[in-house]
């Protein structure tokens, strides 16, 4: 990915830039060695969309772009000697910055939809792990969730979804594929859509209705998922210490 980006200029982006940037953040290493003009061919579009695009994530051009990502490369580079105690460092960051993204408005309006609503959550992979925990968290406090494990089931069950169902599903990536039908079924019975997110431009966080966002930095030593699901339950365990104290549990 390059910087973090606010979402409320993701909101100003058109289709077309939207590609571009995507085609941008998982071509890291071809772009740095691409003009202006190789970008605009392979994405088809303009140059003029290709500077727009860069001017509205802050960068005075396409030059300071294709600086910025040189430097991403060069911190993968540096994340594969990380020694133990950088490792460590490593976490507390995202803890850290997890922590800053956390918007108290945006928390009590998730208060009030578990209190109001029905809940329910989903995600693949790690990420219904660390669903199925949540849901554990919330029984404790005798608040009813359900996490769907199965895939088929959670399309069968967001169908029949209404106003009165809330329904938060995890992906770090916000591009999983079924994570992203669960949620298109489910909002468009008429169901409050929460996603739970890294920061930064993906589809799922474009299409729900509330967005909570994490920190969870990649680990470009391995091939599989290893991104930490961490931050994702010290953001839970703030949401459920805050319905606590607010509704005097």
């Amino acid at each position: 990915m390059i910087k973090e980006i606010d979402p409320q200029v993701l909101k100003t982006l058109n289709k077309s830039e939207f590609e571009v940037l995507s085609y941008i953040s998982n071509n890291i290493d071809k772009i740095s060695k691409m003009t202006i003009s190789d970008l605009a061919k392979q994405t088809f579009v303009s140059t003029t969309t290709v500077i727009r695009l860069c001017k509205k994530l802050g960068y005075s051009g396409f030059s300071e772009l294709k600086y910025e990502l040189k430097r991403i490369r060069k911190e993968k580079t540096k994340l594969n000697s990380l020694n133990y105690d950088e490792l460590i460092k490593k976490h507390l960051i995202d803890v850290e910055k997890t922590c800053e993204l956390i918007n108290e408005d945006t928390i009590g309006r998730i208060i009030e939809l578990i209190a109001d609503k029905k809940v329910h959550f989903f995600g693949k992979g790690l990420s219904s792990i660390a669903c199925e925990y949540i849901i554990n968290q919330f029984l404790s406090i005798n608040l009813l969730a359900i996490n769907y494990t199965s895939t088929h089931i959670a399309y069968l069950s967001a169908d029949k979804m209404n106003e009165n169902d809330v329904v938060f599903v995890l992906s770090l990536s916000g591009e999983t594929k079924q994570s992203l039908k669960v949620a298109k079924i489910a909002k468009s019975r008429g169901a409050t859509v929460v996603s739970i997110t890294c920061m930064g431009i993906n589809s799922l966080s474009k299409l729900a209705d509330i967005n909570l966002y994490v920190y969870a930095q990649d680990d470009e030593t391995v091939e599989f998922d290893n991104k930490s699901r961490a931050t994702v339950l010290i953001l839970f365990q703030i949401i459920l210490d805050t319905y606590i104290r607010k509704k005097r549990i």
